[in-house]
């Protein structure tokens, strides 16, 4: 289990520097309507990535609000 979170850990790490990489490029400061900066400091943070993967809706409103996007 902690195994396949930390692939998936590393698998957003790298899918969130090829996004940058793409959004310093295009100039384009959003993903879907969302703020890249946004973006990237829920995928800084891995209690909320954890929660969003693991689909505990309440664990991730609760980190959320601890890094300061909700």
């Amino acid at each position: 289990m902690i195994s396949q979170i930390k692939n998936r850990l590393i698998s957003l790490l790298l899918m969130a520097l090829l996004i940058g990489g793409f959004l310093f490029l295009s100039g384009n400061p959003t993903i879907a309507g969302v703020p890249s900066s946004i973006i990237f400091k829920f995928l800084g943070d891995s209690k909320a990535v954890a929660a969003f993967f693991s689909q505990d809706r309440q664990m991730l409103h609760d980190q959320l609000q601890k890094i300061g996007i909700e």
